[in-house]
Parts: C-alpha cells; sequence; structure tokens
C-alpha cells in the first residue's frame, strides 16, 4: 500500500478552521485508523491506541507501507507535542481520514495487535 493514502476510508471535508479544529481533537484523541498529514508528502498511520499510548507508523512519499514505515509508540502527550507547533496553537499536520483499515500492519512491523 503506498504513502500517498491511497487506502479506503472516511474522507475528512469541511472548512479550513473546521479541518483545524477536527485535526487537534483527532490529535488529543486519536483513533485507530486515523491518517495524518503534511502537505501530501508525509503521513502518519494510527495503528493501535492504548489508554496511555498511540502506536503510530510514519512515512514519506514513495514509501511503500507499512514495509517502509517508521514504527512508533509514544505516550498521548508525546503525540500531541511531535505534532503540534509547541509555541502557539495548531498542528503542522492534517488530519485527512479516519476509519481505515490497517489490518496487519503491526504484525508486518513484528508487533502485537
Amino acid at each position: 500500500m503506498e504513502s500517498q493514502c491511497t487506502c479506503k476510508g472516511t474522507e475528512v471535508n469541511g472548512t479550513l478552521e473546521e479541518r483545524k479544529d477536527l485535526t487537534m481533537d483527532a490529535l488529543c484523541n486519536p483513533q485507530v485508523g486515523d491518517v495524518f498529514t503534511e502537505m501530501y508528502s508525509f503521513w502518519i498511520h494510527v495503528l493501535k491506541v492504548s489508554e496511555g499510548y498511540v502506536w503510530a507508523l510514519e512515512g514519506h512519499g514513495g514509501q511503500t507501507m507499512p514495509r517502509d514505515g517508521h514504527l512508533m509508540k509514544l505516550t498521548r502527550a508525546q503525540f500531541i507535542a511531535k505534532y503540534s507547533y509547541g509555541s502557539i496553537p495548531g498542528a503542522w499536520v492534517y488530519l485527512v481520514k479516519r476509519q481505515v483499515d490497517f489490518s496487519g500492519w503491526l504484525e508486518a512491523k513484528g508487533e502485537a495487535a
């Protein structure tokens, strides 16, 4: 599966301000199947969420996912901080899809689902 996110899921639409709000909501409460991007060249795929952690796969355009992606296990606070500006409100990524089926991706990266 290509990192340009040709995967099926629910597209996130709305005005720029609505999408900014949806993105911040999703960063604060990530769900399995969320896909974030930065300029459609950098991708974050949320593969697993527990009470304290988020497992996310990062990748760049031209990479094949999940094979080439970088798997991270972050606390929820680390996940928010990693993709937020920090010094000003907002995030440098945008939520573009929800409810994408990433079945088997964790196992492909050597992690238990």
